[in-house]
């Protein structure tokens, strides 16, 4: 069995690094620091990492856009916006649950289709036993189109993460953290249609990565999701 060596890609201390998505063209990782509301760029060649200060809310996921690579797909505690990477300027598509103080958006992918799937969470609640939502499944599961509607596909969630699909796009994984469930939904690449029929409960374990592939590029080793998505269009 091969050995590898895994070492810091930068010295860049994250509040909460996540959502990384790797743009192979350009050999740049792009991210997001989810506390401090920034999205960040690592060229892993020469160390160099920018960082774009979005808010002081929440950052949760940057995707690019496929008919502009200057261009990005973002979030910002509960809004969707683009943004420009050399100008800075953002521009807000949509906003959900405005009405719940609480929730803000977590984790979300783009499927083949180039439809945006996002989902949101509610406050989380530092316990003895774990992190607790406050209220409970006061989050949701959304897919949003080219033409910016936003649909609500799945109700009821605590902690929206790890959204991705099988190689023949006929499945799609969701997983919700807090309740140690990953759902399994028959999944409609044309229309983005789901049906749930299936789900898992892990019962030791709070954090889940799943249904991810090891691929290698030019020597470097990242985790990404199964599906062929790479952008929003």
């Amino acid at each position: 069995m091969p050995k590898y060596q895994v070492e810091p890609a930068h010295d860049h201390v994250c509040g909460l690094g996540e959502g990384p998505h790797w743009d192979s063209k350009n050999q740049v990782l792009y991210y997001v620091d989810v506390p401090k509301g920034d999205v960040c760029r690592l060229d892993v060649k020469n160390k160099k990492n920018e960082i774009i200060h979005i808010d002081d809310s929440s950052a949760s996921l940057i995707i690019p856009c496929s008919n502009d690579e200057k261009q990005f797909i973002i979030t910002d505690n509960k809004k969707i916006l683009k943004l420009n990477w050399e100008t800075h300027q953002t521009k807000l598509l949509a906003e959900v649950e405005k009405d719940m103080a609480g929730n803000r958006l977590n984790d979300g992918k783009c499927d083949a289709k180039g439809r945006l799937w996002v989902g949101t969470m509610g406050k989380e609640i530092a316990t003895s036993s774990g992190i607790k939502m406050d209220p409970p499944e006061a989050g949701s599961l959304y897919c949003m189109d080219s033409t910016l509607n936003i649909e609500q596909k799945e109700p009821n969630v605590d902690l929206s993460n790890g959204l991705t699909w099988s190689l023949d796009n006929k499945k799609m994984f969701f997983i919700d953290c807090t309740k140690r469930v990953i759902y399994v939904f028959d999944f409609d690449l044309n229309t983005g249609n789901v049906c749930k029929n299936v789900y898992y409960m892990l019962r030791n374990l709070i954090y889940i990565f799943c249904f991810h592939k090891l691929i290698k590029t030019l020597n470097y080793i990242f985790y990404l999701p199964k599906s062929k998505q790479t952008s929003f269009d």
